[in-house]
Formats: structure tokens, C-alpha cells, sequence
């Protein structure tokens, strides 16, 4: 493969072209980078002998590591949980020009016995053992062939086109400096072949290959002969023992690095833009460090698949270049979070109603379960299996709330109008978001509801009312508030309540019992039933009754005997309040056996004005107040012959029922209704004094 060329800032060029028949592709420490043969058959020459006896064994490369890492040639790579890696050291090479580069490990000097096919020329093994050149005279040099180099498990492989005439190759190695004499380099072989192998570590970021020839027809010729630079090339060293892992939601990632090595380049994309990741700067991340001995990315998206390429840049030959990238595949984990801030709204009614929202978690399906009992305390601190909501938390399927959920511009979620069940005073409501086989239990709420006052009646006496209800279910207390007649819930809510009572109170009484309340003017009273809980009064929704005014009245009764000895009453009608208008008629009802209870409860007796006119009823055209009663205009009636009657009287207003439920008539004294009993009081009065004539109040 080609070296990278980088650019200042994110920017990352494509790759150079190579001068070989194709392109080929590595990983750091992978399978083995698959690059561009050479275009001539190397010769049939078998083998190559490394300098100073035989090769060293190439060392056992374990599959991969512990854990998903993905294969691997390098004994000290990982890839980390989560994450599959391909990568050994992390090298690439590059040839002079346009050489193939790749990565892989070395564990010591060596060469390839079975690099190249059996030779046909003189030079056999032995002769090539120990074999002792000439001094290089650091002669002028022509432009050397490129050299390619190929990652394998076993270490990188060299590979150069023959010399047309016969010669013997001397292959060196230097890192972080090119050599310019054979002399001065480490030897890696000596073979008459086409081919060798360094399994040798590198010590810097760039290893530089050469292959000197030396031409000749026979080994004396071969010793005395100057070197002529073959072919060259070099090798860029990516990161060193990389292990790229996950923590929490993070992606972290350590390595060493080889002297030379100026920063890391890390690219991070999804799987379906790797193949143009490394050519976008949009894809670097981690661009303030230079990444000498790792990275930590916290951007990555959870519940996504990301390929990780991590390329080292190096300085050689005066220039910026780029190793071949090592990859790692890392999925990111999604990591539950608990719904925390479940908010529960009442609307009290007939049929109650509430609604829940909550914030939306980035990650899971959020369902809300609705209990009478709270959860298993101590069920939220993790996410749990999801067998273990019915099995120890309380939490069953029959629990769920069904209705639809909406989503608000804010980022929240509501599931709204949702019933409150029939005869539940508590409720819990507890958030749990659950993805895959995993459940995490959120903060439960307490929701409270209470019914309303039903069947509610208004009694009322003159002076007291008596309000009756069936106790709503669950209620603590209910409470009574007043407001003027045309005043609303709302308002009259907002003042103190007039009567609180308990159940108990309230059974012991019968009814709210309102004494020396007179609505003259009218008013509105307001039924609420609540409980307390948690340190809240928590109330129905407002019951109305409506109390109209009251006019209350009272009457005086008067009798008096005639000249021709008739019995005769008078009767004058007050308000018990402000001097009313007139406009109620009345009526005198006269019942033999008892006191009359209504206007049809006995005989209506013939009324008579102050002009002496008769009338079925009077209807006075003011009710003057009861301290001016005396002003108030006089009606008679008669009753047979003074002193003999019997039987009792008692006047109504005559008017429907319904508007006679807004009139009190207050009577007088009951001995004032009673004829016989009138008639003994005066019969007893008349023997101390005499006969008792004239009209009320005379």
C-alpha cells in the first residue's frame, strides 16, 4: 500500500497511487496486506540465507485476544470489549518509488529460506554463508527499483525484480534513518533470490529497506565487486499494542508508540462511510491531541456501530506521512436512563381524569405502570431483567396504562384524559423504559383522588339550615364555603371555608347545621370533599347549591266584639328586616279540629279593608318593618258571636309553591290562633276588667 500523505489541520488527503500493477490493502497487524505482485517472474533460485546462520523461528501469534479483538498478528494487540480490532503493530511500508507498504510484527532478525525458486546460477547456500564483501566506495548510484514490502503473520516480506545479470543480493536494514553504505546498515540476508523476510521488531517509526547488488560470475568476483543500490523502500510503524475498548458510554483506547512518530490521526465513522472516512476531515476526531498514548471519545452515538482508524504520523525523508490505518469495530452500548421526573395532573369531576408527562429518554419505550400499592422499594437503582418487575417488584402487565402517548415540541411526553378507576382514593404511577430484555424502574408518583358530594339537599328554617349529602368515598373532611348569590366556585374557594366536618361530626349531626343564617339577599354555598396527603389537602371538585333571597314576614293577630256581638280578628303583616314592597297576597285559613298547616288546610274566611269592602285575600301594597308596624294597613275578619267560637285560625301567603319557598311567614303567639283559647284568656281578663274592645295593638 502507499504512504498518506498529511495536511495541515484535519484534513486528510487520499492515498498516493502506487507505481505497482494494483493497489493493495492492509490492516495494522491484520491477515496480511494483499499488494501488487511484481510484473516479472522472479528466477527459480529456492533459497536465501540470513546472515550468521540460520533463521530465527517465527514466534506463535495467538488468534486473537481475550474477548471479541478480532484477529490479530501481534501477541500485544487488543481490541478491547465491544470493539473488534484488526492491527498488529500498526505498521506500513512504502516503497522508493511507490513501493508496497504494509504492517506486522518481527520478533528478531531473519531471512526467508524459501523466498525465490531454485537458482540456476553458481551461488548455492554454502556458498553464500559467511560470504565477505568489498567496501562500499560510496560511488554514484543509479535510481534504485522499487521494493515491496508485505505484512505477514510471520513478519513482512521483501520482494525486488532480478538483475539481468548474475549477482548476489545483500538486504540491510536501518530504523529512522536511511542508510547510505551497506556497511553501515544492519544485515538482514544475503540470497541470491528475490525475496527475504524481517521478522525483526522495529525500533523507530519508519524501518528503511535496501537491497545491494553484487554482480558477478563467480563468489571471487561477487567479494571484490562495489555494491550498486538495487532496489529500496521503507516501512511506516502505525501504533504499537493497540486495545481500544468501551467505558460506559465512551470510547477509550491506549497504545505506545515508536520514536519518530509525531501524532495520531484518529477517524471515527459508521460502517457504511469507512470507505471514505479516512479522506474526509469530518470523520477525525480527537484533533486537539496529538494521541501519543491513546484517545477517549465521548461523542460516539450510543446504540450505534462505529469503525475506529487510527493512522500514525511520522516524519521521513523530510516529509509528513501516514501509516497504513489499524481498525477496530466498537459498538456503542446503550445505557438506560430512568424516567426521573414523572408529573401527575388531576381533573376532579364526575368522572376523574389525569393526565402524566415526562421527559423523553434519548435511548428505550417508556411505559407507565399504575398500582394501588408503591413498587419494591429499591427497585430503580439499576436496570434489571424485566421478569423481575412482576416477580419481585410488584409490577405486572395487567398494571400498564394503554392509553395513546404524544410527543410535545419540548421534548417531553404526555399520555393524557386517562380515567382515574372507580372506588381508588390512592394510586402510584411509576415510569419504567425498557429496551430488549432489560427494564429500568423510574421515580414513582403518588396520585390521590377523591369524589365528589353527591346527592346534596338544602333544608331551610327560618334562622338555620340544615345541608345534607351522602359522604363522597375516601373523603377526610368536607368543606362548606359561601359567596354572594352570583358569585363563583373560584372565588368563593379562595376565602376561608365557613364549616369543615368530619365524617364523624357529620354522622353525629345529621346534616352541616347552619344556625342564625339569614339569606335575605341570598347566597351561594360550595360543597368540597378532600383528604390530606403528604402534608396536601387534595379536594374534589366544587358541589353549587344555590340559596335565594328570603323574605321573612310576620303577622299580629287582634280580636274584638262588635256592638251586635260578633267576634271580630284584625290582622296587620310586617317584614322582620327593611320595609318590603307589597305584591304577596294572604289569606286567613279557619280549621275546627286544629291548626291550619297550609292555605288549603281549612276555610278561607272572608277578609274585609279598611273601607269595609270583603275579599277573599288581602295583599297590602308595602310590608313596613316591625318597628313600624303600627303603620302598616289593618284587615279584619269575623268569626260568629264573640266568645263562643271555637276552632283555630293561622294566615298563609297565598302564592305557588315554589315562591312560597322564599317566604317566611313568622306566626304570633299560638295562643293568639287558638279561638277557645283567646276566648278563656278574655273571658278571664273581662271578669278583672270588663269587656275588651278594639283592634290590634289598641
Amino acid at each position: 500500500m502507499s504512504e498518506r500523505e498529511p495536511q495541515p489541520g484535519p484534513a486528510i488527503p487520499p492515498p498516493l497511487p502506487t507505481s505497482n500493477s494494483g493497489p493493495s490493502h492492509a490492516h495494522a497487524g491484520g491477515e496480511g496486506a494483499a499488494g501488487a505482485e511484481p510484473a516479472r517472474e522472479a528466477p527459480a533460485w529456492p533459497w536465501a540465507v540470513p546472515t550468521g546462520g540460520a533463521p530465527a523461528p517465527a514466534p506463535s501469534v495467538p488468534a486473537g485476544g481475550a474477548g471479541p479483538t478480532g484477529t490479530g498478528s501481534d501477541p500485544h494487540q487488543s481490541a478491547g470489549a465491544g470493539a473488534t480490532g484488526q492491527g498488529g503493530t500498526g505498521g506500513a511500508s512504502a516503497s522508493e518509488p511507490g513501493a508496497e507498504q504494509a504492517d506486522g510484527p518481527g520478533s528478531g532478525p531473519g531471512g526467508d529460506p524459501d523466498a525465490g525458486a531454485a537458482p540456476e546460477g553458481p551461488f548455492g547456500p554454502a556458498d553464500l554463508r559467511g560470504l565477505r564483501f568489498a567496501l562500499f566506495r560510496f560511488d554514484e548510484q543509479p535510481e534504485p527499483a522499487p521494493l515491496t514490502v508485505r505484512a505477514l503473520p510471520e513478519g513482512r516480506r521483501l520482494g525486488w525484480e532480478p538483475a539481468a545479470a548474475p549477482a548476489v543480493y545483500r538486504v540491510v536494514t536501518a530504523d529512522g534513518t536511511r542508510p547510505y553504505s551497506p556497511d553501515d546498515a544492519d544485515e538482514l540476508v544475503v540470497t541470491a533470490g528475490t525475496a527475504a523476510l524481517d521478522d525483526a521488531r522495529p525500533r523507530a517509526a519508519v524501518r528503511y529497506y535496501q537491497v545491494w547488488r553484487y554482480e558477478g560470475a563467480d563468489l571471487d568476483a561477487v567479494r571484490t565487486a562495489q555494491p550498486v543500490l538495487h532496489a529500496q523502500g521503507r516501512w511506516i510503524v502505525g501504533v504499537q499494542t493497540p486495545h481500544i475498548a468501551v467505558d460506559v458510554q465512551s470510547v477509550v483506547a491506549r497504545w505506545q508508540v515508536l520514536p519518530g512518530t509525531v501524532r495520531v490521526h484518529v477517524h471515527r465513522a459508521r460502517p457504511s462511510e469507512a470507505s471514505h472516512g479516512l479522506s474526509d476531515p469530518r470523520y477525525r476526531v480527537s484533533t486537539q491531541s496529538p494521541n501519543l498514548t491513546g484517545f477517549a471519545d465521548s461523542a460516539a452515538h450510543p446504540g450505534e456501530r462505529y469503525v475506529y482508524m487510527v493512522l500514525a504520523e511520522v516524519e521521513a525523508d523530510g516529509a509528513s506521512v501516514l501509516s497504513e490505518a489499524y481498525t477496530a469495530t466498537v459498538d456503542i452500548p446503550i445505557r438506560l436512563q430512568p424516567v426521573t421526573d414523572l408529573s401527575f395532573t388531576l381533573h376532579p369531576g364526575r368522572v376523574p381524569t389525569f393526565d402524566l408527562r415526562w421527559s423523553a429518554p434519548e435511548f428505550g419505550r417508556v411505559e407507565v405502570f399504575r398500582t394501588a400499592q408503591p413498587p419494591a422499594a429499591g427497585l430503580g437503582e439499576e436496570p434489571v431483567p424485566i421478569s423481575v418487575l412482576s416477580s419481585q417488584g410488584g409490577l405486572t402487565p395487567e398494571d400498564l396504562l394503554s392509553f395513546p402517548v404524544s410527543a410535545g415540541e419540548d421534548g417531553t411526553q404526555l399520555m393524557a384524559g386517562v380515567t382515574w378507576p372507580h372506588g381508588w382514593t390512592r394510586a402510584y404511577f411509576t415510569p419504567v423504559v425498557f429496551s430488549g430484555d432489560e427494564a429500568f424502574v423510574g421515580t414513582t408518583v403518588h396520585g390521590v383522588s377523591v369524589g365528589m358530594v353527591e346527592d346534596a339537599r338544602m333544608n331551610e328554617r327560618v334562622g338555620r339550615k340544615l345541608i345534607s349529602f351522602a359522604w363522597p368515598e375516601g373523603a377526610d373532611v368536607v368543606r362548606l364555603y359561601r359567596t354572594r348569590a352570583d358569585g363563583d366556585a373560584a372565588a368563593a374557594l379562595q376565602t376561608s371555608p365557613l364549616v369543615e366536618v368530619d365524617h364523624s361530626k357529620y354522622r353525629s349531626n345529621g346534616a352541616i347545621v347552619l344556625d342564625d343564617v339569614v339569606e335575605r339577599d341570598g347566597a351561594r354555598y360550595f360543597l368540597v370533599s378532600g383528604l390530606f396527603s403528604g402534608g396536601a389537602f387534595v379536594q374534589s371538585e366544587p358541589v353549587e347549591l344555590d340559596c335565594p333571597p328570603l323574605m321573612i314576614l310576620g303577622y299580629e293577630i287582634a280580636h274584638a266584639a262588635d256592638q251586635d256581638g260578633t267576634w271580630r280578628g284584625y290582622v296587620r303583616v310586617h317584614s322582620w328586616g327593611s320595609t318590603e314592597h307589597g305584591g304577596v297576597p294572604f289569606v286567613v285559613v279557619y280549621n275546627r279540629e286544629r291548626l291550619p298547616l297550609h292555605s288549603n288546610d281549612g276555610t278561607p274566611l272572608p277578609v274585609y279593608d279598611q273601607a269595609g269592602q270583603p275579599g277573599g285575600r288581602f295583599q297590602p301594597e308595602f310590608l313596613p318593618a316591625k318597628s313600624e308596624v303600627a303603620s302598616a294597613p289593618m284587615w279584619s275578619f269575623t268569626m260568629g258571636s264573640y266568645g263562643q267560637s271555637i276552632g283555630y285560625i293561622r294566615v298563609f301567603a297565598d302564592v305557588a309553591p315554589e315562591q312560597l319557598r322564599r317566604i317566611a311567614l313568622l306566626d304570633p303567639a299560638a295562643v293568639m290562633l287558638d279561638l277557645a283559647g283567646y276566648s278563656q284568656l278574655l273571658a278571664a281578663q273581662a271578669a278583672q276588667a270588663g269587656p275588651h274592645q278594639g283592634g290590634p295593638g289598641a
